[in-house]
């Protein structure tokens, strides 16, 4: 389960993106082309929007679907999209360990993300697994080209979980208490 929520002005957002650009042109006989969202350089009127979940919990989706329905290429917190400072919205995984705040006081609202542990927990270890377990920046650097592309086994899951478990479920809690609380 999801839980989002969004404060955008919609009508006045429709009437843009139906002007100045369509997600997919037909080109006929079912082939379409697809446009990229625009590096937009966010000015001094413009809200700019954290995108804050817990790891594994649908961040990266949630952002590429932003991008697709707001046609403004997205940012990370660890500038992995290179165009931070220009950026309208920005994901996060900060408070957890692997986040950093690197936006310091420059986003105007937050759209909190969140996904029931069950579920989150188990997808997050996928990316620590496909990461080699790293406990470095440069090290998980390395392994980028390796997400989204393997799957642990049941086994190494069962042997994460039995270690990491209760900490993990701790830091999903602190987690969800940082942005409800503010501390």
């Amino acid at each position: 389960m999801y839980a989002m929520m969004v404060n955008i002005n919609i009508s006045r957002r429709v009437r843009a993106i139906e002007e100045e650009r369509r997600l997919a042109d037909d080109l006929g006989n079912g082939a379409c082309s697809l446009t990229p969202p625009k590096q937009t350089v966010a000015t001094a009127g413009s809200t700019k929007t954290l995108l804050a979940s817990f790891p594994g919990s649908g961040k990266r989706f949630t952002y590429e679907v932003i991008a697709g329905l707001t046609d403004h290429a997205p940012g990370d917190d660890w500038n992995f999209s290179g165009h931070e400072g220009q950026t309208l919205h920005i994901k996060t995984g900060y408070p957890h360990h692997e986040g950093t705040w690197s936006w310091g006081d420059k986003m105007d609202q937050v759209v909190l993300l969140m996904r029931n542990p069950r579920w989150a927990l188990p997808s997050y270890h996928t990316m620590r697994f496909e990461l080699d377990f790293s406990e470095s920046f440069v090290d998980s650097y390395l392994r980028i080209p390796y997400v989204y592309t393997v799957r642990p086994s049941v086994a190494s899951w069962v042997t994460w979980r039995d270690i990491n478990f209760e900490k993990e479920m701790q830091n999903w809690i602190d987690y969800i208490d940082f942005y409800m609380t503010g501390e």
